[in-house]
């Protein structure tokens, strides 16, 4: 099994989805990145997001990339424009605020590892799992394992 991990490849692009898949409108669609590309996503949804709401999660993902993200993406160097690296990262040691280098700022980041199945329907009653994979951020593949490991 492949995981689908984020990288700096040239962009996947799936065929045009040509309505927006948040809400269903046909009206000025966009592009929309399955991963964002702050996080290095190159899975590309072309034609599926309408602007009302391509705005929300632009919103959305600025938020979560320059909070809940944002040392991760420095320690990775996922940062996209210059003057987003730091030349020093707050910190508390033993109850004492300082600032670090980026190289000496401790950094964990915890995601889901989700077990994906595509599925093939033979009739509107049944569907057949015609392939099973792992969608996390690891770099390997994954031959087998139980939801969990890696």
């Amino acid at each position: 099994m492949r995981m689908v991990t984020a990288t700096k490849a040239k962009p996947l692009v799936f065929p045009p989805v040509w309505r927006c898949i948040y809400c269903g409108s046909p009206e000025t669609l966009s592009t929309e990145h399955i991963i964002p590309r702050g996080l290095r996503g190159n899975l590309v949804l072309p034609r599926s997001s309408c602007e009302p709401c391509r705005k929300i999660t632009h919103k959305f993902e600025t938020t979560c990339l320059r909070s809940n993200f944002w040392y991760f993406r420095i320690h990775t160097g996922m940062q996209r424009r210059l003057d987003e690296r730091p030349k020093s990262l707050p910190m508390r040691a033993r109850n004492k605020p300082m600032l670090v280098s980026p190289t000496n700022h401790p950094n964990l980041l915890l995601l889901p590892d989700f077990l994906v199945s595509v599925r093939k329907h033979v009739d509107s009653a049944e569907s057949v799992v015609i392939q099973e994979g792992r969608l996390g951020w690891g770099a390997a593949d994954v031959d087998q394992g139980e939801p969990g490991a890696v």
